[in-house]
């Protein structure tokens, strides 16, 4: 399932498109969404102590563990949405991304201080569906054309969360058949893509490639025997050592059995 993404973006640096952010990420995290966060480091990534200290002597990959947190570090440079989110542990159905105002894969929010900033970014990147406006309480953007939402406003904040949250349910909605044919556990298929933002279901059974062959030849599944196979092969993976206990975390998964 192709995440649905927005990028958080502006001309100039410091200000507010953290802020922004962080704000559209607290709104739907109360929704229950589960949404992953890449970031685009201009100024290179600043590590402290002893993990950038590995990294400067030449390790390729660095793992950083604490109590509730785990952190990769890798070796490897890009500035790629797609390269970042091959990166994550799991598959989500929502990506905020901070930067990357040249790329035009998703949905943008321009952060800006003025009506000039807007339309200059306007120019530059694609697929803007609104602007923050982090000018000041007092501050007013004249008629651009795209929804305005002052930063200093928490209901202002809270409505442009909820259009990410629509706009991501109905990305998800679109890669599903429509059928509403249950197979899934859900009713239809707009409570299955809500509960896929939520980190609650796995991948559509009708949709899902499973693939099965016997001695080279392809055994044609219909989605409950795909769902069945899906699931029991994930549930008896998950209590493994070194596999992922959550259901999203599993993008491929290749068994092979030769007699």
């Amino acid at each position: 399932m192709r995440p649905y993404i927005v990028r958080i973006i502006s001309l100039e640096r410091k200000v507010g498109k953290t802020s922004v952010g962080t704000s559209i990420v607290r709104f739907l995290s109360l929704r229950g969404v589960k949404a992953a966060v890449v970031k685009h480091a201009h100024r290179g990534i600043d590590l402290y102590k002893d993990t950038g200290k590995y990294l400067g002597s030449g390790a390729d990959s660095v793992i950083a563990l604490s109590e509730n947190t785990i952190a990769l570090y890798v070796n490897y440079g890009s500035r790629s949405i797609e390269e970042a989110f091959r990166l994550l542990p799991r598959n989500y159905g929502v990506i905020i991304a901070e930067g990357f105002k040249e790329e035009d894969i998703g949905d943008a929010i321009g952060v800006v201080r003025s009506s000039e900033e807007a339309f200059r970014l306007l120019d530059v990147s694609k697929n803007i569906i609104a602007f923050v406006n982090t000018g000041g309480r007092e501050t007013r953007l004249e008629d651009i054309g795209i929804k305005v939402f002052n930063a200093y406003n928490e209901g202002d904040l809270r409505k442009l969360a909820e259009i990410v949250y629509g706009k991501a349910v109905n990305h998800i909605l679109k890669q599903l058949p429509g059928t509403n044919c249950g197979k899934c556990g859900y009713s239809s298929c707009l409570d299955y893509a809500r509960a896929y933002l939520c980190g609650k279901t796995g991948s559509c059974p009708v949709t899902s490639k499973v693939v099965v062959e016997v001695n080279g030849k392809n055994i044609v599944l219909n989605p409950f025997v795909k769902n069945v196979i899906r699931n029991t092969i994930i549930g008896l993976l998950s209590a493994l050592k070194d596999t992922p206990r959550d259901v999203n975390g599993y993008r491929s998964i290749k068994i092979i059995i030769e007699e």
